[in-house]
């Protein structure tokens, strides 16, 4: 649903843009900037909704009321003053800055406002850019256009000093828990604590992210990789490739396997080094007893070690190294530290070129 009260950790710029339609000094150009999964889209239908609301109580007050035709129109996707422009394949293109030129010269069919949102406006190629540059200096009356980056550097410098800039953020971890918890319940679910503090830390302040996470595939993989941090040494080799072989095919999720790695490891160094203070910082503090028993079994040297490699690991990833053999690598390396033996460290061998 698109609408301010979703919008979680934003409410500084939400008090800013209702600030604007109340007293009639909205601006015409927008630039909603952030991380992605900050909620930027969902900000500009909400701010489209609340110029465009039908109750004039509600848009008085600088908000949606949600219910009337127009705010239900927006949020199907066919409000016939709302476009919404996505890049075709990588970018934003020539014939769609055109398009918003022409439409931008209609009046509104319906609304009180035409609202154009141009989804990862840095995608924008410099001829489209141009193109809208006069658009956006001198714009047709009750327009107004709204567009959405996550990276200033890519954009073109006189589009950006054309637009207000509004600044998303990223949604601080206990409260992304919170949020998610309670959107279970009203659902009539119950999410694992364990697994919902392990999402949101890997969201990046994201609550879409951390909702598909926590929802989705993470409490399989959380386990996986809990599982076999704490049993590895029982595990052969032949037992660490089979493990292995499961994720040859999936890339995704191979990464978020050697993301979740590196936090049991941290929480090792942890028990390791604060000993009684480690437990507010534990990212799996549910598994706490069965981690302080391995983080007895393992050397200081061999938690640093394991970390270095499943960072190394997870660089090689990013440059399109096989899945199978660079879990096949660390997995068995992670089982020598685990036993103690000195691991020649492709890490090291790495960074020194």
């Amino acid at each position: 649903m698109y609408s301010f009260e979703q919008l979680a950790g934003q409410e500084r710029n939400i008090r800013f843009l209702r600030g604007a339609i109340r007293q009639a000094r909205w601006i015409h150009a927008y630039l909603f900037l952030g991380p992605e999964g900050t909620g930027k889209k969902t900000l500009a239908l909400a701010f489209a909704k609340a110029l465009n609301c039908l109750d004039q109580q509600a848009f008085q007050a600088g908000q949606a009321c949600g219910m009337c035709r127009s705010c239900q129109k927006i949020e199907h996707g066919n409000h016939p003053d709302v476009h919404l422009f996505q890049p075709q394949g990588t970018a934003l293109r020539i014939d769609q800055a055109r398009e918003i030129r022409r439409l931008a010269e209609l009046k509104p069919y319906e609304g009180r406002y035409k609202v154009f949102i141009l989804d990862q406006a840095e995608r924008l190629t410099a001829e489209a850019a141009n193109s809208l540059l006069k658009l956006l200096e001198e714009p047709p009356d009750r327009c107004a256009f709204i567009l959405l980056a996550s990276d200033l550097g890519a954009m073109l410098p006189t589009v950006v000093s054309r637009c207000v800039t509004v600044r998303t953020q990223p949604v601080p971890t206990a409260q992304m828990e919170a949020i998610l918890q309670e959107r279970a319940r009203a659902d009539g679910r119950e999410l694992d604590p364990g697994d919902v503090r392990v999402a949101c830390a890997l969201a990046e302040g994201s609550v879409g992210k951390a909702r598909d996470l926590a929802e989705g595939r993470l409490a399989g993989l959380r386990q996986a990789a809990l599982q076999f941090v704490l049993n590895v040494g029982r595990w052969s080799a032949a037992d660490c490739l089979d493990f292995s072989a499961h994720w040859e095919d999936k890339r995704e999720e191979a990464g978020l396997l050697i993301q979740l790695l590196q936090g049991i490891y941290h929480d090792l160094l942890w028990i390791k080094l604060a000993s009684g203070l480690a437990q507010g910082y534990l990212l799996h503090p549910d598994q706490a007893p069965a981690l302080a028993e391995a983080a007895r079994t393992l050397s200081l040297d061999a938690i640093l070690q394991s970390l270095q490699l499943c960072r190394w690991v997870e660089r090689q990833l990013d440059r399109n190294l096989s899945v199978r053999l660079a879990l096949d690598v660390l997995l068995l390396d992670l089982r020598e530290c685990f036993a103690g033996r000195d691991v020649p460290l492709v890490a090291t061998e790495y960074e020194g070129g």
